[in-house]
């Protein structure tokens, strides 16, 4: 009994777990350059209209955290600029701007080489800088901004400061129609419908069950002219089956320890 139980847990959690993180995937936007990537259906996230040309002039340029606040930000989405009257932000991403009377100082939070894209479990993609400067409280420095999709928006770039004091860690919203999936267009070699491989398992495994109920449904009744819940297939193995969980969820949660029960008289 007991290695038919853990043959039937290790299956339950691999076919969850191919579930799980095989689709997953699909939601992945794969990073194409530093302001740009792409879903598997085709799909993707464009940025450089956006990006501002002029090294000196940053598309975001002292973006305040609110009116009048000392904290300000400059972002450009897809080339590295300069921040005028600054020696540590020069060809930079993300700079954070400071206003400490009489100067104003500026922090480095990450050049377009370390953009990444990621996303996370809501399908919510995010630009991410990173900028690491040992000596300094703290040494990484990080960018992370939320790209939202907002129609009425050319671009808009809403800062929301640490929500973990610091930590070094800026969050950032951008609202804009740049942030909208954009539908790639594939030729027709390329044409037809994408499906990550955990999907391709589901659907397969799904495929499966409905013939061996629906199947053996048929042969209990036609064949062997069983009646009522008799013609469920392996109808004694499945009537095990809530046991055999019940009894592997105890032996995962106390860690294979034989309980009261089992002890030898």
């Amino acid at each position: 009994m007991a290695n038919t139980l853990t043959v039937t847990l290790y299956i339950t959690v691999l076919f969850l777990y191919i579930c799980e993180y095989g689709t997953i995937s699909a939601d992945e936007c794969q990073q194409i350059d530093s302001c740009s990537c792409q879903f598997p259906d085709g799909t993707k996230i464009d940025l450089s209209p956006l990006s501002s040309n002029d090294i000196d002039i940053p598309r975001f340029y002292d973006v305040p955290v609110f009116p009048g606040s000392d904290d300000m930000f400059s972002w450009n989405p897809c080339a590295d600029f300069q921040q005028p009257s600054s020696s540590t932000c020069q060809g930079v991403a993300v700079c954070h701007i400071h206003l400490a009377p009489p100067i104003a100082v500026y922090f480095n939070l990450g050049s377009s080489d370390s953009a990444t894209f990621t996303t996370n479990d809501a399908g919510q993609v995010e630009l991410s800088y990173r900028h690491v400067e040992p000596g300094t409280t703290p040494p990484q420095r990080s960018a992370h901004i939320a790209l939202l999709c907002d129609e009425s928006e050319d671009g808009n770039l809403l800062p929301l400061f640490e929500i973990d004091p610091g930590s070094g860690q800026f969050h950032f919203e951008l609202h804009s129609k740049h942030t909208c999936y954009v539908e790639h267009k594939r030729s027709d070699d390329d044409a037809g419908i994408s499906f990550s491989i955990g999907t391709i398992v589901c659907w397969s495994a799904l495929a499966l069950v409905l013939i061996y109920v629906v199947g053996g449904v048929g042969y209990n009744s036609l064949y062997k002219k069983n009646t009522g819940i008799e013609r469920i297939p392996n109808v004694a193995a499945w009537t095990k089956l809530p046991g055999l969980i019940k009894d592997g969820f105890k032996f995962v949660f106390t860690c294979g320890r034989v309980s009261e029960e089992y002890r030898d008289i």
